[in-house]
């Protein structure tokens, strides 16, 4: 039995409920120092956020990150460590999928545990907030 993906509507109010909530904690497998993810197409509608990347303190090493939208002109590639937040602007298209590429400075496997930090940037009132902090829960 094929599965399809949730319907566009659907996407849409999950991407509004991670910049609601201040974004969202992300897991990824690390196998011989690597990770790799690819997300499916999303639909973005031309939204633009600011947005914080933080390593969870619990994984030590350095890490370098590429992420760049498939469907799109956004890239970003750094290297840091945990609790070292790195932030960034994105602008989407009407959709956007994101590939990711990450690198330990181990050569070991781990569970890297990522905080995406997000707000809109037409909101100016957010600046009390620090996207790169999960909000209390």
């Amino acid at each position: 039995m094929l599965s399809s993906p949730a319907p566009a509507q659907a996407q849409v109010l999950q991407l509004l409920r991670a910049i609601n909530d201040g974004g969202s904690w992300i897991k990824l497998p690390v196998e011989d120092g690597r990770a790799e993810y690819r997300g499916p197409v999303f639909p973005v509608a031309g939204m633009a956020v600011k947005g914080c990347v933080k390593i969870w303190d619990g994984n030590p090493g350095s890490w370098t990150l590429r992420a760049r939208d498939l469907l799109g002109d956004a890239e970003l590639e750094v290297t840091t460590e945990s609790d070292k937040p790195v932030k960034f602007d994105y602008k989407g298209g009407l959709q956007a999928q994101l590939d990711l590429v990450v690198e330990w400075s181990e050569a070991g496997d781990t569970d890297l545990y990522l905080w995406i930090g997000v707000s809109l940037q037409e909101k100016e009132d957010d600046e009390e907030r620090d996207i790169c902090e999960p909000p209390p829960s």
